[in-house]
């Protein structure tokens, strides 16, 4: 007869995975609202009911509105906490200060499965909020379910500082050894030539301006391959591009528009909070058009209220729904994947959820994320302006990034640069410059006008 920790040895592991709420239709009851983000146990249904309890309580307002990507983040830190001890066997209202000090430690060795680089400090320091917030939050809201729980665990408040002031000298007196993760500029890595072709292959056809619904092909949404053209050629960020709005491009929808010229778009809200315009080469504008005047139109027909965001869902459950920044970074990833722009990350697991026993194993991870072709569109812009005679081709990446100074855009590209410039030919320059109208640019300063007035 097994003992009852024999038992609990051979119990499947709940498998915990965030999911958020839906909008059941005639259920005004619910008490969360639509796209919550909470932590689940695949296997049983079980929900990780702190977790869920605390968002709850402290990430919505009274008119149940609250921040998507706060509450995403927390919870898929909530996530990573939960996993971990799931592993280690420890239940969450018996996990020590120790036991949070070892899951610090543990980060030193993992990679992260988004880029496939170590974890900074800064990342470790941001985990901990939720964690320990979430602790700090439950003896006083949900006390039933902290009794009975051992001295040192993370529900004594008096230990954070303690535990704070260890991990500060712990830092201080780390030394480096094989890589620099603390800090915090990173090398900007830019896809090549080749890696961008068979990458926008992958993300789906570019958008057709006419025959939308002739054929099979048609069947598969544009919204990738735009999305990804937006990011490399107009060196947006993703949250950038997925708040793109119609009214933006409005006047060029009945407008003859010239491959190698430079039309404005804007303003609109940038990083940082501040409406700016961006540029865009007229083949970039022109597809952009296409797609506003064929694929999203059809998608839209019949929807009531347009919300006017740019870039939409051609099927499915969210048909008509704008598209999320989330979503347009697993689209890249797969496409990475599937046109084999990929690298090697070794990380270690353990063996059998048993973290004093660790292997180490190799994992296929995409080669770049989504904000690598903002870099992409930076290092090659900057040549082919420096090809094309520009004495000063710092400045115009810098307008182009909306860096508000020229020496911050110099100091982060500069080391790429040279590496960049021994693997350019003419030929591929000449290409550059087509693409992305560099010369014979031309720019409509009345309607610049227009446009600042008109907003």
């Amino acid at each position: 007869m097994k003992t009852e920790s024999a038992a609990r040895e051979d119990a499947v592991l709940p498998l915990w995975v965030i999911k958020r709420t839906q909008d059941a239709e005639g259920d005004s009851t619910s008490p969360l609202p639509v796209g919550f983000s909470y932590i689940i146990d695949e296997l049983s249904g079980q929900l990780f009911e702190p977790g869920l309890l605390f968002l709850a309580t402290t990430q919505t307002n009274r008119d149940g509105g609250f921040k998507k990507n706060t509450v995403d983040a927390y919870a898929s830190d909530l996530l990573d906490w939960t996993r971990y001890l799931t592993r280690r066997r420890v239940p969450w209202n018996k996990a020590t200060w120790e036991d949070l000090a070892l899951y610090v430690s543990s980060m030193d060795r993992f990679v992260s499965p988004h880029h496939g680089r170590y974890y900074t400090e800064r990342t470790k320091t941001r985990r901990l909020v939720p964690i320990t917030a979430m602790y700090k939050w439950a003896p006083q809201h949900i006390p039933a379910l902290c009794e009975h729980s051992p001295y040192g665990t993370l529900f004594d408040a008096r230990k954070a500082a303690e535990f704070l002031d260890e991990r500060r000298r712990s830092r201080r007196s780390k030394v480096p050894v094989t890589r620099d993760d603390a800090d915090d500029e990173e090398i900007p890595l830019y896809m090549n030539e080749n890696e961008v072709k068979e990458t926008l292959k992958a993300m789906g056809p570019e958008p057709r301006a006419s025959g939308c619904d002739e054929d099979e092909e048609s069947a598969t949404s544009s919204i990738g391959h735009l999305g990804m053209e937006l990011g490399l050629q107009a060196g947006l960020r993703v949250s950038e591009v997925v708040g793109l709005q119609v009214r933006l491009f409005k006047r060029y929808l009945n407008q003859k528009l010239i491959p190698g010229a430079f039309y404005r778009v804007g303003k609109f809200r940038r990083k940082g909070g501040e409406r700016k315009t961006v540029r865009m080469h007229g083949v970039l504008v022109q597809k952009v058009v296409n797609y506003i005047k064929c694929e999203r139109a059809e998608v839209m027909r019949g929807v009531q209220a347009d919300h006017g965001v740019l870039l939409v869902h051609k099927t499915g459950q969210h048909r008509g729904e704008p598209l999320r920044t989330g979503t347009l970074q697993r689209r890249f990833a797969k496409a990475c994947m599937a046109a084999q722009v990929t690298m090697t990350v070794s990380k270690l697991a353990p063996v059998d959820g048993d973290w004093t026993n660790l292997v180490v194993e190799e994992l296929l991870r995409p080669k770049y994320t989504f904000h690598n072709l903002r870099h992409t569109f930076a290092v090659w812009r900057y040549y082919a302006r420096k090809r094309d005679g520009d004495t000063d081709p710092w400045k115009h990446v810098q307008e182009e990034l909306g860096h508000k100074d020229a020496a911050t855009t110099m100091k982060f590209y500069l080391p790429v640069t040279q590496d960049f410039e021994a693997s350019v030919t003419d030929e591929f320059i000449a290409t550059l410059n087509a693409d992305a109208g560099v010369y014979g640019m031309e720019d409509d300063e009345e309607l610049d006008e227009e446009l600042a007035d008109a907003l």
